[in-house]
């Protein structure tokens, strides 16, 4: 009973989050592909997009890819590395794969950003799904926001506290 109870329930999750770590995936490729087929994915649309955004998380030594990651994952966090494997994955596909775990370590991605990204991606509130359910419970649009605007703040002010913290102890 138990592992039957425990199958049917991962089937829904899979059949539930698959549709939208596909759907938010495939928006991805389509941003960061057009409009120069994919040759430069820092001048798409999805490009463009981020790097007007990053600015924000220069402080964490974050760059646009890992931006537009965080960002994508507050429709489902599920979606956070299908973005990043879309992200390493749309420049030189065709010569050359490599893991994305190389792909981030060769990204210049610090130990420090790495831990500030971990903070803000266990501290803001959670995704899309989450706001709905507080607007559902509450009967107003109010709380949800006063919630997102905290808790990305609160994110924020951990993840500069965490990069700082690591980067001084790591040099």
């Amino acid at each position: 009973s138990l592992l039957r109870h425990s199958w049917d329930r991962c089937k829904h999750f899979v059949k539930k989050a698959g549709a939208v770590i596909f759907g938010v995936t495939m928006t991805v490729w389509v941003l960061g592909y057009f409009p120069n087929g994919g040759e430069d994915l820092g001048a798409s649309w999805l490009g463009a997009f981020g790097q007007t955004i990053e600015p924000l998380f220069a402080p964490l030594d974050l760059d646009w890819r890992y931006v537009v990651a965080l960002l994508s994952a507050f429709l489902a966090r599920e979606v956070f590395v299908g973005t990043l494997g879309t992200l390493f994955g749309i420049e030189g596909a065709e010569e050359n794969f490599v893991p994305l775990a190389e792909q981030v370590q060769a990204s210049g991605l610090s130990f420090a950003s790495g831990a500030a990204l971990l903070v803000i991606f266990a501290v803001a509130l959670q995704c899309v799904s989450t706001v709905a359910t507080l607007r559902g419970e509450t009967g107003s649009w109010r709380l949800p926001a006063q919630m997102m605007v905290a808790y990305g703040l609160l994110a924020y002010v951990l993840a500069w506290i965490t990069f700082t913290i690591v980067g001084l102890l790591t040099g």
